[in-house]
């Protein structure tokens, strides 16, 4: 089960080991990028928000084959104006969120674009979770769940379908990498002796940085 890190008691944080996961969400302005971070995290929804400014951060917690996995969210703005910080953003992620509406066909274009710009600029091995989101509106589908299921094949990405309006998949997807980077987490450990090196990992940029590229406003 996820938790908003407020909701996190001391005393389960404490006795667990910490695993932080740094985490981008990518895709086209307007698939709902940021709704599904705040249904996730928060267990909201809001039908209109503002356009993201560069990048928002988010923390997600959740337990996991014994660590307690901290999710670094980085929900990134879709906006091709944004296109070239987007690398700030990919720098030490272990996994990432690549988000289209099922109703639009363009984004499922725009999200195999930003899969790539992602592969060339990560060169360690990433978790790849394929998100098609507006599950609640599959009246209006442009893109079959077939050929979003060979997408994610080709890139060795899970396929979800979510909705952040009705909240279906949404929880399921932040679990699944929260499960394997835990199970990623204890194999190492058992192999090596030595912890994951991601239970060490932070976040690259600096304060003064990250308010240079960031409104207080979130956006789908």
């Amino acid at each position: 089960m996820l938790r908003d890190v407020k909701n996190v008691k001391r005393t389960q944080v404490l006795t667990m080991k910490e695993l932080n996961v740094k985490v981008v969400i990518l895709g086209a302005q307007g698939v709902g990028k940021t709704s599904l971070v705040t249904r996730c995290s928060s267990h909201t929804f809001t039908r209109y928000t503002n356009a993201t400014v560069g990048a928002a951060f988010s923390k997600i917690v959740m337990p996991a084959h014994g660590y307690t996995i901290n999710m670094q969210v980085w929900d990134t703005a879709g906006q091709e104006k944004y296109r070239s910080l987007a690398p700030l953003y990919y720098r030490n992620a272990v996994a990432a969120m690549l988000v289209f509406d099922i109703t639009c066909a363009s984004s499922f274009a725009e999200v195999q674009a930003w899969t790539r710009d992602l592969l060339n600029n990560v060169p360690s091995e990433l978790v790849l979770v394929l998100l098609g989101n507006k599950l609640d509106l599959e009246s209006q589908r442009e893109v079959a769940r077939e050929t979003a299921l060979n997408f994610a094949a080709q890139i060795y990405a899970v396929y979800f379908e979510t909705s952040a309006l009705t909240s279906d998949g949404v929880e399921a997807a932040f679990e699944h990498i929260g499960l394997v980077m835990g199970k990623q987490a204890v194999e190492h450990l058992k192999q090596t002796g030595r912890p994951l090196a991601c239970v060490q990992s932070t976040i690259n940029l600096s304060s003064n940085e990250y308010q240079r590229n960031h409104s207080g406003n979130n956006c789908c």
